[in-house]
């Protein structure tokens, strides 16, 4: 979304007919996408190192609170204070040994993998439909082609956390719509190598064709203004030849 809003500020400031005489329509998209895509991905590895580290000491921290919490105490419920709190850090430390044991460098590569195509993907979309208007009210008519398989992929996690190996969540993590959230619920429950190899080419190939086929509404949406376009217009800039 911020890929598109991007392009239509810059269509209605007609900064693009500016940049467009020094770059190729296909540099600008790219350097928008693969820029926003690079900050997305280092916000989301510092959130992925933070809650690392959390794990790590948030055992060690409750054990220094609740020490803390059973001095103050009167001796007399000092016992009972120390039985309670043995069995909730025996329960931390369950939890604690659970997220450490995980898979991290699968589980962390493949984020990276599906989030950064994904992202991708999702960034070609916007930026195709942000060239082919001219303000965000005309974004509405077709924001809802690459909204509609988000939500469709963010509710059907609920199924996938269910029953993980089964048909749907195997689907719904194989179509690259989807996928780049189906299967990161799936990865920490052991997913066969060769369903993440196989949606994860799927998911290039996939992103390849998207930057392909918005990189031709691109070209020709940028210059485009005081017109709606249709999606009869837009399959007609596809084809079109210089």
């Amino acid at each position: 979304v911020r890929v598109m809003r991007s392009v239509v500020e810059e269509k209605q400031n007609r900064v693009v007919e500016i940049i467009i005489s020094s770059v190729k329509p296909f540099e600008l998209m790219m350097g928008k996408i693969l820029g926003t895509t690079m900050v997305a991905t280092t916000q989301f590895l510092i959130w992925i190192a933070m809650t690392m580290i959390l794990a790590l000491a948030f055992p060690a921290i409750m054990a220094s609170r609740m020490t803390m919490m059973t001095d103050a105490l009167p001796e007399s419920d000092e016992m009972n204070s120390l039985a309670n709190q043995a069995d909730i850090l025996n329960e931390i430390n369950t939890i604690s040994t659970t997220l450490l044991d995980l898979n991290y460098p699968l589980i962390i590569s493949a984020f990276i993998g599906f989030f950064v195509l994904g992202y991708l993907f999702y960034s070609s979309i916007f930026a195709a439909i942000g060239s082919a208007v001219d303000n965000d009210t005309d974004t509405q008519q077709f924001t809802f082609l690459p909204l509609v398989p988000m939500m469709v992929g963010l509710y059907g996690s609920m199924s996938t956390v269910q029953n993980p190996d089964g048909p749907v969540a195997f689907w719904l993590s194989m179509f690259p719509l989807t996928s780049p959230i189906s299967m990161m619920t799936r990865l920490p429950y052991d997913v066969p190598v060769w369903q993440l190899l196989l949606s994860l080419t799927i998911l290039a190939i996939s992103t390849v064709l998207m930057i392909w086929l918005a990189a031709r509404i691109y070209r020709i949406g940028i210059l485009m203004f005081g017109k709606k376009p249709t999606f009869k217009e837009m399959l007609k800039w596809i084809n079109y030849k210089n």
